[in-house]
């Protein structure tokens, strides 16, 4: 065979090929960072200061944790996913600011967090104005799925109602009737109190409320409100209190001995209460959606993998997820099934892929509600129990038990015909 005369680059074959690799390199250069370098960015907006620091802590290292799980699974879309966490301290203006640099300078795909239901409604305005999905897996008021709604705007997590109405529908099957409620004073306190006097009543119309407070966010002595609960006569006492106010409360409740005189009912109990109280709350009623102590291979892979990664912290309570870890990284996780569904960040496109879209959580299967974008999820009751050894998760005498009481989804969830909540559900 005679030997060609031109050079190696000169051969079609090969000439081709070069061009082809000149041309990926080429347009790679006019391509945004973020997708060359496979990246999908997402925002984080939760307190790393003040006095909700330690459910910011909480949430972040949820969401982390989805973050890390999904990335070791390839990623979504074939790109990596990027967590940057700014502190919104729990304050509008800051979020707000804050999200602006997030979408404005670090260019984030979508914003999510869990802490202050007053901080997504003002980001609910930025998600229309900016067009950019925001995901709150944590705040629980009634209005950002209401009157606050945003297209843009998606909670997989529990609402105010959620809760509240499950508190009182097991109340009201119990031999109490006297109540006294007990809440911050800022919009999501309000809210409990309305939504709990307004369901119990109706349910058991022998219940009355002999009183209701509302205390400072910050507050540091509870002991006149807890003298007025201690007088009053109530057999229950409903306690909505959020962080660092709601572990201070209870605190100064158990020294004066009211947790184990009366019926606690919680909707804030997390495992950093656990390990400041113990005892002092034993037979105290919890709710929510997620659990640690829900039998199913789905929760018991998460706990394993989560403490696998966590064990380390000196700290019992962020060595294994409590309800609001489970919560926020399961909403995570489907937020990410929800973008796999669309096939793109478009948020057009993943509105339309996340609407009435089922997806696994332990607790079963759940659904996003196509109307308002709320969760649809069972929501269970659980007392907190002084563990037995063979069913211990967490380093601690003292945690929830098994549900006592489960309610399905649509029996707990704000009614679509509520008036006044959505135009968009009928």
């Amino acid at each position: 065979m005679k030997e060609s005369k031109h050079p190696l680059w000169f051969n079609s074959q090969v000439f081709q090929t070069l061009l082809f690799v000149l041309a990926v390199l080429v347009s790679l250069m006019f391509v945004p960072s973020s997708f060359a370098a496979g990246t999908i960015k997402i925002g984080q907006l939760d307190p790393a200061s003040g006095t909700f620091k330690t459910t910011g802590d909480q949430y972040n290292a949820a969401i982390e944790q989805a973050v890390f799980d999904i990335n070791q699974k390839g990623g979504v879309l074939g790109k990596k996913v990027e967590l940057i966490w700014r502190d919104g301290m729990m304050k509008p203006e800051v979020a707000t600011r804050e999200a602006l640099r997030l979408i404005q300078k670090d260019k984030v795909d979508i914003l999510v967090g869990g802490t202050g239901s007053h901080v997504y409604l003002a980001l609910e305005k930025l998600a229309d104005q900016y067009k950019k999905i925001v995901v709150c897996t944590g705040a629980t008021s009634d209005d950002l799925t209401g009157k606050g709604f945003s297209r843009y705007f998606f909670r997989p997590g529990i609402t105010n109602t959620n809760t509240t109405f499950s508190i009182a529908k097991y109340l009201a099957k119990q031999p109490y009737t006297k109540y006294y409620s007990i809440h911050q004073d800022y919009a999501f306190g309000h809210d409990m109190a309305r939504i709990f006097r307004e369901k119990l009543t109706a349910l058991n119309p022998n219940a009355k409320i002999v009183g209701e407070d509302f205390t400072p966010v910050g507050n540091k002595d509870y002991n006149p409100y807890l003298s007025k609960i201690a007088a009053s006569g109530a057999e229950v006492v409903f306690v909505s209190h959020i962080g660092g106010d709601g572990q201070v409360l209870l605190k100064q409740a158990a020294e004066m001995g009211l947790t184990k005189q009366k019926q606690f009912a919680l909707f804030y109990y997390d495992s950093i209460t656990a390990e400041l109280l113990g005892a002092s709350l034993e037979g105290a009623i919890v709710t929510h959606s997620y659990g640690i102590t829900i039998d199913s291979p789905l929760n018991r892979a998460f706990i394993k993998r989560y403490h696998e990664r966590h064990k380390k912290y000196p700290s019992t309570h962020m060595q294994y997820p409590d309800s609001f870890f489970g919560n926020a990284y399961f909403g995570m996780m489907f937020l990410f099934a929800a973008i796999e569904k669309a096939r793109s960040l478009d948020p057009e496109k993943i509105i339309k892929a996340w609407e009435g879209m089922q997806f696994d959580y332990p607790q079963g299967k759940v659904t996003m509600r196509a109307c308002d974008h709320q969760l649809i999820a069972p929501m269970s009751i659980y007392k907190v129990i002084r563990v037995p050894e063979k069913e211990k998760f967490f380093n601690l005498p003292y945690y929830i038990s098994k549900p006592v009481a489960t309610f399905t989804g649509d029996e707990t969830a704000i009614p679509v015909n509520t008036p006044g909540y959505n135009p968009r559900c009928k």
